[in-house]
């Protein structure tokens, strides 16, 4: 006897205002709905659309949707310091040493400029989700946060 099969999770996003399909003919789908089982989308449309019995549901009214990748682990501000010649050739622990002593001279005015780089660079490379880390000590407070420049930019 084989034990009862778990439902598949499932999640119905829907009154996506606009929905970016990417897919071969580019089309934007107004008032969209996604439906997501098991990790995977399972549908897409437009309309009104209802969430199946014990389906989660996500009310994205007005919002815009659209495919992207997430980035698990950026730190924004090495932006500022790529291929820092003094130290580009140094294995990784030496490394983060002396860049630590870089990083520590930042003030928010240089993390400001280095997120909306980081920003304009994750979003051209497909990036809508990062995951930012904040690895250094800056020269003052308060930081600028990533939060604002994300909304700015358009990454969530």
């Amino acid at each position: 006897m084989t034990a009862p099969t778990k439902p598949k999770p499932s999640l119905l996003i829907h009154g996506i205002g606009q929905l970016v399909t990417m897919d071969a003919a580019r089309r934007r789908l107004t008032d969209a709905w996604v439906r997501i089982v098991d990790g995977v989308i399972a549908g897409i449309g437009t309309g009104p659309m209802q969430p199946r019995a014990g389906e989660a549901s996500l009310d994205a009214r007005g919002g815009i949707a659209l495919p992207g990748l997430v980035n698990t682990h950026h730190h924004m501000q090495q932006n500022l310091a790529r291929a820092y010649p003094p130290v580009a050739d140094l294995p990784l622990l030496p490394w983060v040493g002396k860049m630590n002593l870089l990083w520590e001279e930042l003030t928010p005015e240089d993390v400001q400029l280095a997120t909306e780089v980081a920003m304009a660079e994750l979003m051209l490379s497909g990036c809508t989700t990062p995951s930012v880390l904040w690895a250094s000590v800056v020269k003052s407070s308060p930081v600028p946060g990533p939060e604002k420049e994300g909304v700015t930019a358009g990454l969530h």
